[in-house]
């Protein structure tokens, strides 16, 4: 791009300098020619009047033939006294109109103008003819004219020099952008341009840079995504693995083998229990896919009745579990689609359920009109786990049991009810000491 820039700029610039010489040329020639076809006719006006004047004299005295001897004999002297000056006149008898003047080139180098016109009267029978030699000032018009041929193909180089020059400062930073363009398309999305000053390149190298840090951030998003659903299905392979292989094992079990009756009832509870387990799975995951495109309906929801709904759902686990559970509302209703948040805190108080240790766990669910918050003194959660905990599948401890654990869905849904609700959901967490799940609920300051 620079060289077809270089070129056709030069090409102007060529075009305007040798059309500027070239009207110059011409303006000097005409001017020149002009000047001296004046200054030709007024020194043949002068010679003509003087001659004019002597034949008249010379009339006076003589007639006929020695007239005519004496007027050549003038016109003779006329001649050799004007030769000095590069003026040669000739006398010839005829008859002419008018005075004019006509330039000649009679060999190479060589400029004349001939002026020729009839004397004043009584002599208007004579022509004069006055050759006028103007080799030496043409001579130093052409001198100036390749003088400025000359200067005009030295500023030529110079300015080529010059402009390339200019060029390169200024497609450097353009330069800098492509050789960056380049390799962020080879794949270094990391690569940034560094560019000083405040002119329209500099902002177009932030621009630029704002560019490759959004596809740079875009690029990190997909691939995250991709690890994120390959780890999905991963996990779900191995979470429908294991089941599967119980109940295949049983089931090839009780074709093969010679049963009791106590001992056929513990295998088919072992298959119900597998299937029920692949079964919330099933439901989990199709919960999960129905809520990303889940409009909510809202409704006025008593706090009073949720919680007690909310405690008589829990009510099995806490005493399997031998776990308290206490309940605090900071108002009296609230809004938002009653079994999405009723899912939400019954998922939520489970992992607290499950997170504590039995016979001294306490789960505390606390409910306002634009949040709901649940904490527990469990196990907590490693820092480094705060973030992955809402993926589905995900477990912090991968050696607890998944009946203790479960299939590691229940947080990936409740983030999934926060968000379709316009919500949001945070985790903050002490290893050892417990952990608290913040949900922002704006749906209840919308309708409050």
């Amino acid at each position: 791009m620079r060289l077809k820039t270089f070129l056709a700029s030069y090409a102007l610039f060529l075009f305007l300098l040798f059309g500027t010489i070239g009207i110059i040329s011409t303006y000097l020639t005409h001017s020149q020619t002009t000047m001296l076809k004046s200054r030709s006719l007024r020194e043949y006006q002068t010679i003509s009047i003087s001659l004019a004047n002597d034949m008249a004299t010379i009339a006076d005295r003589l007639d006929g033939d020695d007239f005519l001897t004496a007027v050549q004999d003038l016109v003779a002297g006329y001649s050799l006294f004007y030769s000095s000056h590069n003026i040669r006149l000739t006398l010839a008898e005829g008859t002419g109109s008018e005075i004019e003047a006509v330039f000649l080139n009679p060999e190479p180098g060589t400029h004349l103008v001939n002026v020729r016109g009839p004397l004043r009267s009584p002599f208007e029978n004579f022509q004069l003819r006055a050759y006028l030699d103007l080799s030496e000032p043409m001579a130093d018009m052409a001198y100036i004219q390749r003088m400025l041929l000359d200067f005009a193909l030295i500023f030529a180089v110079i300015g080529a020099g010059a402009f390339h020059w200019i060029l390169g400062i200024i497609f450097k930073p353009l330069d800098t952008i492509a050789t960056a363009s380049r390799e962020i398309a080879d794949g270094q999305f990391e690569k940034r341009i560094t560019i000083d000053g405040q002119g329209e390149l500099a902002s177009m190298a932030r621009d630029f840079n704002q560019m490759a840090e959004t596809v740079q951030q875009q690029i990190s998003f997909l691939e995250e995504e991709s690890l994120q659903k390959q780890a999905f299905v991963d996990n779900f392979a191995y979470e429908i693995r294991t089941p599967l292989t119980s109940i295949m094992g049983y089931a090839q079990y009780m074709q093969r083998a010679s049963m009791t009756e106590d001992e056929l009832i513990d295998s088919l509870g072992y298959i119900l229990d597998e299937s029920a387990y692949m079964k919330d799975i099933a439901n989990s995951l199709l919960d999960l896919a129905t809520l990303r495109n889940f409009t909510p309906v809202t409704a006025k929801i008593s706090l009073k009745e949720f919680s007690e709904e909310v405690e008589q759902g829990l009510a099995a686990s806490l005493k399997e579990k031998n776990v308290r559970f206490s309940c605090a509302t900071d108002s009296d209703f609230f809004f938002g689609p009653r079994d999405l948040l009723k899912s939400l805190a019954m998922n939520l108080c489970l992992n607290g359920i499950k997170a504590c240790e039995p016979g001294r766990g306490h789960v505390f669910l606390r409910i306002s009109s634009d949040f709901m918050e649940v904490s527990d003194n469990g196990h907590g959660i490693p820092a480094a786990e705060l973030k992955k905990v809402t993926e589905p599948f995900y477990r912090v401890d991968k050696d607890r049991s998944r009946h203790v654990g479960g299939a590691g869905l229940g947080l990936a849904l409740c983030q999934q009810i926060a968000t379709v609700h316009g919500g949001s959901l945070s985790i903050s967490s002490v290893e050892g000491e417990g952990t608290t799940v913040m949900v922002r609920l704006p749906g209840g300051e919308n309708h409050a």
